[in-house]
């Protein structure tokens, strides 16, 4: 039996996205003299499924828009055929929850098609978020709740009747909104969501590359995709409240309507599963083999360890034989040596650094290769609420203090302004304020093609040439307009102490930062031919 893939689609989990890069993919991998169809499955007039499949002819159904070789239809649920289809996705919307089943699946196996059951699940506050921003949007017009609690902050719609709970729980159970979910309640949602695919949000294009690899034997790369259709799955117009801004009062009204949402979402989806990696080259070796010592010793908890390295002319050829002989895993990024500047290289690869972690990595943790782990600790050191600990500094108080220690600026400024043209935005904060630094894994993708939109063409290209670049104050700063409620955020302006507190107990404790650059670092200049070197004695 062949596979379909089944997405059940929860509001706010990136289904529009979904569907719209599915469709795309779908063109892409089934010849253009065949017909394509998205066909919109409704019971009694209400949206419940939507198919996308290919065939040799057009369908009988009635036509809502089409072009050259594709077309939207209508059909009610007892009228659907789905004789002589080619079934690329279907995708279940709210109205066929319970019973999609039933509807669906005695066609399915009727035309020997084995259903891959997928859900996407999303951290249940920046789900309720996104829904207040959208049901207030006028991407929203269409729906019977649009503008319905206008007059609202997003405070008081936390605290009204408007605050909907345990969504997917009733949804797919069929329980009715003012139904009190039982005990026996949440043990079936268990037994259900155990048989599907169960998938975290902040990893969907990665995860749509592995599902239709599976069920299609599609190999595409979604950057492509997304750049040749124009997809975005990031709402630049979002208005986002970092949960810890609410008052307490807000946060407990919250934590007491989601309870039975966090549940599910912690059971299944794992939120600090966390990859370290370095990008090496072989000027850096015995501080990589320092490093790697480091991990092996003093990190508990995390997925797994990589590292990334260029085929530039021989740059790490003696590197790769080090990792090779002592069984670690690595990756050579074959593109990078189209970039001039070495630099630029590793920073490049860097920005592809979802592509080597773990496929259940949720995070993935940076460091150098002369950055030595230093006592024994797990990744949960590094976040808050299980969100990543990020620092920042505004610009304006790093001049003040170069400037009163009689030193220049000139270079600080140049990062300002490399980062701001790179990101296509003023960028008022330094975000690179020390190794390690931890990132959601999806935050990587949507950076790549943030740069690729802001420029009108690949990374690459707009890399190749570039003398440098600040790959970390980019993410920080993409982070912090557009992903900021996936963080948890200290800036030293507002919070001194706590910033300081983070840095000597955790950045400091657990981490040591070294260099054997001399004249350019002496404070982190060590001598690794000194055989008391600190390394040696911490790792030796």
């Amino acid at each position: 039996m062949s596979k379909v893939p089944v997405f059940l689609h929860v509001p706010k989990s990136a289904g529009t996205y979904l569907g719209n890069l599915a469709f795309a993919a779908m063109t892409q991998r089934y010849k253009l003299n065949l017909y394509h169809h998205c066909i919109t499955v409704l019971k009694d007039g209400v949206f419940a499924y939507k198919i996308l499949a290919v065939s040799d002819s057009k369908l009988n159904y009635k036509s809502l828009d089409s072009d050259r070789n594709w077309t939207i239809y209508d059909v009610e649920l007892d009228k659907l055929n789905i004789d002589g289809l080619d079934i690329f996705m279907i995708q279940i919307g709210s109205e066929g929850f319970s019973t999609y089943k039933d509807d669906l699946y005695p066609m399915l196996s009727h035309e020997d098609l084995e259903p891959y059951e997928v859900l996407h699940l999303r951290d249940p506050y920046s789900r309720t978020q996104s829904l207040y921003n959208y049901l207030q949007s006028n991407q929203s017009l269409d729906e019977s709740t649009h503008g319905v609690f206008d007059d609202l902050t997003f405070e008081e719609y936390i605290k009204s009747s408007h605050m909907e709970d345990s969504w997917l729980i009733r949804r797919l159970l069929g329980l009715s909104d003012e139904a009190i979910v039982s005990d026996s309640d949440i043990e079936n949602i268990y037994n259900i969501l155990d048989e599907i695919n169960v998938y975290d949000i902040t990893n969907i294009d990665n995860d749509l590359v592995s599902i239709f690899k599976k069920c299609k034997g599609l190999r595409y790369n979604p950057e492509d995709i997304y750049l040749e259709a124009g997809l975005d799955n990031v709402n630049h117009n979002k208005k986002t409240i970092p949960f810890e801004e609410l008052d307490e009062e807000t946060q407990l009204e919250f934590k007491n309507a989601t309870k039975l949402d966090y549940l599910i979402y912690n059971r299944y989806i794992k939120a600090t599963e966390t990859s370290i990696i370095t990008v090496a080259y072989d000027k850096d070796l015995e501080f990589l083999k320092y490093n790697l010592k480091s991990i092996g010793v003093f990190c508990k908890g995390y997925i797994n360890n990589v590292i990334v390295i260029d085929d530039h002319e021989q740059d790490c050829d003696e590197t790769a034989k080090y990792l090779k002989s002592i069984d670690q895993e690595y990756y050579i990024d074959s593109k990078a040596k189209e970039i001039k500047h070495g630099y630029v290289r590793q920073q490049w690869m860097k920005l592809f650094s979802d592509k080597y972690v773990a496929d259940d990595a949720n995070f993935i943790l940076h460091i150098d290769s002369d950055s030595v782990f230093s006592a024994k600790h797990n990744p949960d050191v590094w976040f808050k609420n299980d969100k990543p600990i990020m620092l920042r500094t505004s610009y304006e108080k790093i001049f003040e203090s170069v400037l009163k220690l009689g030193r220049e600026i000139e270079g600080l400024q140049r990062w300002q302004k490399l980062t701001s043209e790179a990101v296509g935005f003023d960028v008022d904060y330094e975000y690179m304020r020390g190794m390690p630094l931890v990132y959601p894994k999806r935050l990587f993708s949507e950076v790549r093609r943030h740069i690729a939109r802001t420029h009108g063409c690949s990374l690459l290209n707009y890399l190749k040439d570039k003398p440098t670049i600040s790959e970390y104050n980019i993410l920080g700063a993409y982070a912090y307009k557009y992903m900021r409620d996936e963080f948890y955020w200290i800036t030293e302006d507002d919070n001194h102490d706590e910033y300081m507190d983070f840095v000597h107990n955790a950045k400091h404790k657990y981490m040591q930062h070294y260099s054997s650059r001399k004249e350019q670092q002496p404070m982190r200049y060590i001598d690794l031919e000194d055989k008391d070197n600190p390394l040696s004695k911490l790792l030796d």
